[in-house]
């Protein structure tokens, strides 16, 4: 029926002016009605229109500054199918049949434009990652990414746009798509977790919310983790936060028992790559590939993306997946100030407290007050220094082929202060909405020293000694990007240049021993509680002998060195993305190159030990102020009052004292100087070449990936290995070039808007460990028959990678989820030993890391988190999340001693039912509560025993034992700016035991003890 809006008042002053003439400014995303009756009040122009015939309620975006009627009206034809015909005061409204013409006309064309926009929440204005854009009727749309912002090619036409974000309202909006033009939709979301009483939002939910629906709409199986609940756990680095995830299994710092290295789905570390905005990183460390994400601060972060499964675009050597860690970038133009403040405290040293700082701005400006802003800027830094005492017992043995020999035993009392330094910021720039270039940047800093002192009784050697380590160790990654991306009319291109750059350096390690070796020395220990051994009684020369006094310890030696290794990865890439349409299903055709440019290295920077060369007995441990000063008092119990430790020598006076005396030292350390090169040193250059095309269908719920990933790696080694019986360097220099053709296939179906189920099937490999191609103890030593050695000419392992996952999405936010996967790994990796003749000596033991056979991992997945928002009342806060991995293994290992097959012959293969690094049970619980301001959650964390080290034979290898970790966290809202928080961190005391092939062989048992942090947060 025919419909009037109006306003009579300001009829009559406007019948002879023309919609040319009137000025306005009008900036809004509305329907029709809405801009008609803006219209309507600011000019009296009013509008005659048939609402039968016209969707009023269709949204439009509007932005006119200091303009006309008329550049208004214009805007609303070029995105509907409406004409408009000024009369005097009235505006008449057309539905144009003759556009829809002109859209089936271009259609039958296949002429395209291009769909821009942004998806933000409608009251805090925040950007949503990972939302849902649908042409409605079609097989095309889009996701946002991280920073809320979207863009598709559609052919030219009038569509009906439907935007799904899980937790908040859907909606569905009209647009037009012109040949060659770009059709603007930006879109605001209303937020079901508001409560409409007092129009506050469960914070709680944010992050929650933007991890799944990435996840959710993600094209491969992937775990998402947002920065606000990185924020809800208590979790200091990255690799505290990634043990969150299914699957994920971390090894910690034997220091502090901080998560250092990071495992996915019971394989190795270094079988997963690590990446910061998409391009991976170079470990820190010179011997191994994973990187040690304790120097990587979480608060550092806007995102964690844990791929299980990789597509064509993504490095191809990722067996166990591919982790993605993206820094924060602005997003509003308003300038935004937060941070925190925060103090540590540990159960075994709580007189020195630690200390957490924490601050960022972002803002964007530029450009039209009514966009995002052409220029965005963002810098964040964080500072957290802790200070912890650890304790430790550590047993050696003797690897008889008839089993491990007890012979030793260690106390250590360790104290750490890590200062751990990130900055990050991100730089961008958008001159229109089709074009942004970037810098991505990201520095980290971890210093730590290491004050240790320890306490040795041999019982197999005759031998007592203390020692004091005094070590600053500082281990970093930097890493820049600078690229851009432009979306043109038929197709997308981006391209990035970065440099990413590691170090691990010790500037200085002291090594100060005092102690007893004597064959009439005759020590007695106690082993009937195998993780406390105890020295019961000792003689020297048959009389009794007093370990606990420090007059018979003597000076034996101090050694001073120094190391450092350096990283460096130069890559260059570009990726070019067209639509495709196969029948009225749509998709893309992606294809990209990649080079990059790798080099590392390590060195003995210099090594210096002294020993006694005066007249007479050395000095002794109570003489001289050997044991006075330091940083701390040492001299108390350790482990809960088993042992007690007993004044230890402090570096610094032994070395002044050496200084002081210089004709009753030698530094035979000269002399060793160019072995320990020899045994150190190496050269790394690795460039990779790679290219890739990937193809994306939707067939209506169906979408199918593809693809191809090509890789070639071209690595020369240059190292040395010192020759003990001709007293020489041998060097030596190889060359390890291979190719890899990657196929990729993955499966999703959209059951509905909350039931996927994903398939995906790839190749991809690993790389082995520099230390393996080097060995970073590099030595041949015919005195004690044994030899350390590299292998060059190692083989990468490769994969086949099957996946099964099926996700159940809740609306009240929350996700069911089940998955199996199967791994065949082609020459996997392991440490072989044999007896052999070594450069012209009989019986040698040769360590060498070799290629085996074939290994199978295979496993299942379970997760679950929702808030229980259904629940009544009070219980409506609470929150579960939950999650656990199984995983079983199988491998040969080659040259194992003392096996016998099925006829009880001797062989020297082994069939083990476990992987190195593989946990085979992973859990992971928490329940939560937020209500009103106030957020608390309790968590666990269970790892079962893995092997951590493969030995001469299965009673030799290494395993960690299982362990349980409890966490908490609790905080209060005060205000919208400010809230308190305190966090509680192996709130059991859980402590970290190794041992040799069975529970019952202990190697190393450590006490951590428990820590808490308390502090405020703000925002300005």
């Amino acid at each position: 029926m025919p419909f009037f809006l109006g306003n009579a008042a300001f009829a009559s002053p406007l019948q002879f002016k023309s919609i040319n003439d009137v000025d306005i400014t009008l900036v809004e995303v509305a329907s029709i009605t809405k801009i008609f009756n803006i219209i309507n009040n600011k000019t009296g122009f009013h509008f005659s229109y048939n609402s039968q015939k016209i969707n009023m309620e269709a949204e439009v975006n509007i932005k006119v500054v200091n303009g006309k009627v008329s550049d208004v009206l214009n805007q609303i034809s070029k995105e509907t199918v409406l004409s408009f015909k000024q009369m005097d005061s009235t505006i008449n409204v057309k539905h144009n049949e003759s556009k829809r013409g002109i859209k089936d006309t271009k259609e039958s064309q296949n002429s395209t434009g291009v769909v821009i926009g942004m998806v933000m929440d409608e009251q805090t204005n925040e950007a949503l990652p990972g939302a849902s854009i649908k042409i409605v009727g079609k097989t095309i749309g889009a996701v946002s990414d991280m920073t809320g912002n979207f863009f598709f090619h559609m052919e030219s036409g009038s569509y009906e746009v439907q935007i799904t974000y899980l937790g908040y309202e859907s909606k569905t909006v009209a647009i037009t798509v012109v040949e060659g033009q770009t059709t603007a939709l930006n879109v605001s979301l209303i937020s079901a977790t508001y409560e409409l009483g007092d129009v506050t939002i469960n914070v709680a939910l944010e992050g929650q919310q933007k991890a799944l629906n990435q996840q959710q709409n993600a094209s491969n199986i992937k775990n998402v983790v947002a920065a606000d609940q990185i924020g809800r756990f208590p979790d200091s680095n990255t690799a505290e936060a990634l043990q969150r995830v299914p699957g994920i299994n971390i090894n910690r710092n034997a220091g502090d028992g901080e998560g250092r290295y990071v495992g996915v789905r019971g394989l190795p570390a270094y079988f997963t790559n690590v990446n910061i905005n998409g391009e991976q990183i170079p470990s820190p460390e010179g011997e191994v590939r994973q990187t040690a994400l304790d120097a990587i601060p979480a608060d550092q972060l806007a995102y964690m993306e844990v791929s299980k499964s990789i597509t064509p675009e993504m490095d191809g050597d990722a067996i166990g997946g591919s982790i993605n860690l993206v820094t924060r970038g602005a997003t509003k133009r308003v300038l935004e100030v937060k941070g925190s403040i925060g103090t540590e405290v540990q159960q075994n040293n709580p007189e020195q407290l630690g200390q957490q700082y924490a601050v960022q701005f972002a803002k964007r400006f530029g450009g039209d007050p009514d966009d995002s802003g052409k220029f965005g800027v963002l810098l964040n830094t964080t500072f957290y220094q802790s200070n912890r005492n650890v304790d430790m017992v550590e047993m050696d043995y003797d690897d008889n082929p008839d089993g491990l020999v007890f012979e030793e035993y260690e106390l250590e009392d360790a104290y750490y202060i890590r200062k751990r330094l990130g900055v990050s910021g991100r730089f961008d720039f958008k001159p229109n909405a089709h074009t942004e270039f970037y810098l991505n940047t990201i520095y980290t800093q971890l210093f730590e020293l290491d004050e240790s002192r320890r306490w040795y009784f041999n019982e197999a050697d005759n031998e007592i000694a203390k020692r004091i380590k005094y070590r600053q160790e500082n281990q970093g990654v930097q890493s820049y990007n600078l690229g851009a991306k432009h979306i043109l009319p038929n197709m997308t291109i981006d391209y990035e240049g970065s440099i990413s750059l590691g170090n691990a350096v010790t500037p200085y390690e002291h090594l100060p021993v005092f102690g007893i070796s004597d064959d009439n020395l005759s020590i007695n220990i106690d082993r009937s509680n195998v993780d406390r051994p105890q020295i019961t009684s000792a003689t020297l020369n048959g009389q009794p002998f007093d370990w606990k006094d420090n007059s018979n310890y003597r000076f034996i030696e101090h050694e001073y060195s120094g190391t450092s290794a350096h990283s460096r990865n130069i890559t260059g890439k570009f990726n070019l993305e067209m639509p495709w349409k196969l029948a009225e299903n749509n998709g893309s055709i992606k294809f990209g190159a990649k080079v990059r440019s790798s080099y590392r290295d390590y060195k003995k920077d210099f090594f210096e030990l002294y020993e006694y060369a005066g007249g007479g007995d050395a000095p002794a441990l109570n003489e001289h102020n050997f044991t006075n000063g330091g940083d701390r008092d040492f001299n108390h119990e350790l482990l809960g009052g088993d042992y007690e430790l007993g004044a230890s020598p402090e570096w610094e006076n032994t070395i002044d004292y050496i200084k002081n005396n210089p004709n009753d030292f030698e530094d035979v350390g000269a002399e060793d100087f160019e072995e320990e090169e020899a045994n150190t040193n190496y050269e790394i250059s690795e460039d990779v070449y790679a290219g890739y095309v990937m193809g994306t269908m939707n067939f209506s719920k169906l979408m199918v990936l593809g693809g191809l990933r090509f890789e070639a790696t071209k690595t020369n080694v240059k190292t040395q290995i010192w020759d003990a019986t001709e007293d020489a360097i041998l060097p030596i220099e190889g060359n390890n070039n291979y190719n890899y053709f990657l196929p990729m296939l993955h499966f999703k179906y959209a059951a509905n808007e909350s039931l996927n189920l994903r398939m995906a099937g790839t190749y991809s490999y690993a790389r082995p460990n520099f230390g393996d191609l080097v060995s970073d103890d590099k030595a041949f030593d015919a005195d004690d028959q044994e030899a350390f050695i590299g292998n060059p000419n190692l083989k990468p392992v490769g994969a086949l990678n099957l996946d099964f996952m099926v996700e159940r999405y809740f609306g009240s936010v929350g996700i069911l989820s089940g998955g199996l996967f199967y791994k065949k790994l082609d020459d996997f990796i392991y440490i072989q030993t044999n007896n052999q003749t070594f450069l012209g000596v009989d019986d040698i033991t040769v360590y060498q890391s070799v290629n085996g056979d074939q290994a199978q991992l295979y496993g299942f997945e379970l997760a679950y988190q929702q808030n229980l928002k259904f629940l009544p009342g009070f219980l409506s806060g609470l929150g579960v999340y939950a999650n656990y991995t199984l995983t079983r293994g199988k491998t040969e290992f080659n040259n194992r001693a003392n096996r016998f097959d099925e006829n009880n012959q001797p062989t020297t293969r082994e069939e083990v039912d476990i992987l190195p690094g593989q946990s085979e049970n992973i859990v992971n619980l928490a329940l939560s509560y937020a209500k009103g301001g106030f957020q608390c959650r309790f968590t666990a964390n269970y790892n079962s025993a893995f092997l951590d080290g493969v030995g001469y034979n299965s009673l030799s290898d290494e395993y960690v034992e299982s362990r349980w970790q409890f966490d908490a966290s609790a905080s209060q809202m005060i205000n919208k700016n400010l809230s308190i928080y305190a966090e509680f961190v192996n709130i059991s005391n859980s402590e970290n035991r190794t041992y040799y092939g069975a529970p019952n062989v202990p190697k190393e048992l450590r006490n951590f003890g428990f820590w808490s942090r308390f502090g405020i947060k703000f925002s300005l």
